[in-house]
């Protein structure tokens, strides 16, 4: 079905879905022409607001990948990535819980890939964040990840920026969006690549220089 029916629905399914609306927002340039070609011409690109918050009183020596468990967002690249960085590597934190029943196996295969590679005092799953516990996850912080296999549009990116955190992102087209509209305001690595996201943490938190200008 995925093979030879999907490119067929596809269009139709498309010019269905945005046809009939009269203004569609989208988060990125990358997205507005494929919004066009389905049938709306009032397309407005509006990219994710950061908001302001006040400045970190302080800032620790943890790593904190701040998402709900889901393939896209990409936890278990994250633990592999660990098990190449050594037993020096920072504590790594999953912040976040399961949004979506559907999603539930995937936390339980990422629970158990941590327990494989013998990283159980390496790896921290939070579980649900309330909001009055972000700062103080971004506190514990010397280094965002974001290593997504897929994005629409991050909010989790802009409160790593309003916290003024370094974030290290996965190179996908709308994350490099992001570091063309604000030069140096990301780093990356090679996406789907848990040796690229260990090699490039390992560069980052061993330039403090960098890290302050990110």
């Amino acid at each position: 079905a995925n093979a030879f029916l999907l490119p067929f629905l596809r269009r139709p399914w498309m010019r269905g879905t945005w046809s009939a609306l009269d203004g569609v927002i989208v988060h990125s340039r990358h997205q507005e022409t494929t919004i066009r070609n389905a049938g709306c011409s009032n397309v407005a690109v509006i990219p994710h607001f950061v908001p302001r918050k006040a400045p970190l009183a302080k800032r620790g020596s943890d790593v904190v990948l701040f998402c709900y468990f889901s393939s896209d967002k990409g936890q278990d690249l994250a633990i592999k990535a660990w098990s190449f960085l050594g037993s020096d590597a920072p504590k790594l934190i999953l912040a976040g819980g399961v949004r979506r029943r559907e999603d539930e196996s995937y936390y339980q295969e990422c629970r158990s890939l941590i327990y494989k590679l013998g990283l159980e005092s390496r790896i921290e799953i939070t579980g649900f964040v309330p909001s009055e516990a972000v700062r103080s996850l971004y506190e514990r912080a010397a280094l965002v990840i974001a290593p997504f296999r897929t994005t629409t549009g991050s909010g989790s990116l802009a409160m790593a920026f309003a916290y003024r955190t370094p974030v290290l992102a996965s190179d996908l087209a709308l994350n490099r969006e992001i570091e063309e509209r604000v030069p140096g305001s990301l780093a990356f690595f090679a996406a789907e690549s848990p040796e690229s996201l260990a090699e490039e943490t390992t560069k980052l938190l061993r330039s403090p220089d960098r890290l302050r200008s990110l």
